[in-house]
């Protein structure tokens, strides 16, 4: 049905779609299809203010210089599936989003990191992180590992509540793809491998029955500075991530690392240590003074990302910024500017 014959109706988006507004551009988020689309600040601004208005009353309220107009945007979202057409006792039956974001878990998720100077008691680790209810890991090694270390460490897994692992290594460790397939299949709690410092970008086809992706990628990932890259490809269009995104830190919070040489951290990058595995445990270091400051720095006190389009799902740095002085100063490895759009 068209918009023109609409004008007696209201247009609902649904709850799952949310408009954010930034400096130079709006997008729609489809937090359900975790995919966004652009639309123009017009759109945005009618959706905003007169949401709650039939179509002939908004145009109305433009005394009908963009009837037109008007029609195209309707339109627009109709086509995109963004919402749908009811009636104004309709309207009220469908109440927005809650974006409130709650999680039971003291830790949700960790990061350990590994290179020749490494000696860690992955047994004590893994108790500690079970202890504090953390749900996934991830596991960087900057040098080559055998098939046999990554056996072992998986190994102390097998009756664990931990749900999933991520696997970083370099490609040098020449452990063969019919290893690590076999390596998944025996380990399901497997999420995805990523060999770095390939030859060439390739995300290997899984045999049935295979649950994570293996995929090899030419960065060369030498050390925890490699972190806090910002690009559009980690882009993280969900529910979970655009509420937490609304007064959290949606790479820190609840984050607990653990740097080559065991210092517990926020993030291996983060100058910050709060102790070291072998003399402090996991849960003393979480609650010491300053360990929680990062979680709730959110992009809307972050200079620059606050007046940006992409704010609620991108992730954040807070360890390598612009201006190391300011704590809610712009990712220094983000080169996006929404004052012109450019950069993505």
């Amino acid at each position: 049905m068209s918009t023109t014959n609409n004008n007696l109706r209201y247009f609902k988006l649904f709850a799952c779609c949310i408009t954010v507004k930034g400096a130079m551009r709006c997008i729609v988020c489809d937090l359900q299809r975790n995919d966004f689309s652009f639309i123009p600040e017009g759109l945005f601004d009618i959706i905003a203010e007169h949401h709650h208005k039939t179509i002939g009353d908004i145009k109305n309220t433009f005394q009908n210089q963009y009837d037109e107009t008007i029609d195209e945007y309707f339109q627009f979202l109709e086509e995109q599936e963004y919402g749908f057409w009811c009636t104004k006792e309709e309207l009220e039956l469908f109440p927005g989003l809650d974006l409130s974001w709650e999680e039971p878990h003291q830790i949700t998720n960790a990061i350990i990191d590994n290179d020749n100077r490494s000696n860690h008691d992955y047994q004590l680790i893994f108790q500690q992180l079970e202890e504090l209810t953390c749900n996934h890991i991830q596991l960087r090694f900057f040098e080559a590992v055998s098939f046999k270390i990554l056996e072992d460490i998986l190994k102390l897994l097998e009756f664990s509540s931990i749900i999933s692992v991520e696997l970083i290594f370099p490609e040098t460790s020449q452990i063969r793809l019919n290893e690590l397939q076999d390596l998944i299949k025996q380990y399901p709690r497997i999420h995805v491998v990523f060999v770095h410092s390939a030859k060439k970008f390739e995300i290997t086809r899984k045999p049935e029955g295979q649950a994570a992706n293996i995929i090899y990628v030419t960065d060369k990932i030498s050390g925890a500075e490699h972190c806090g890259n910002i690009t559009s490809k980690k882009f993280s269009i969900n529910i979970k991530t655009f509420t937490e995104a609304q007064k959290h830190n949606t790479c820190l919070n609840k984050k607990i690392s653990i740097d080559a040489v065991g210092k517990i951290k926020n993030c291996p990058s983060c100058g910050n240590s709060f102790g070291n595995m072998k003399d402090t445990r996991l849960s003393e270091a979480m609650n010491k003074k300053g360990f929680k400051d990062l979680w709730v720095i959110s992009k809307d006190q972050i200079e620059i990302c606050k007046d940006c389009e992409f704010r609620y799902i991108c992730t954040d740095c807070r360890a390598y910024i612009k201006n190391p002085d300011n704590i809610y100063s712009k990712p220094e490895k983000c080169p996006y500017d929404p004052y012109t759009a450019t950069g993505f």
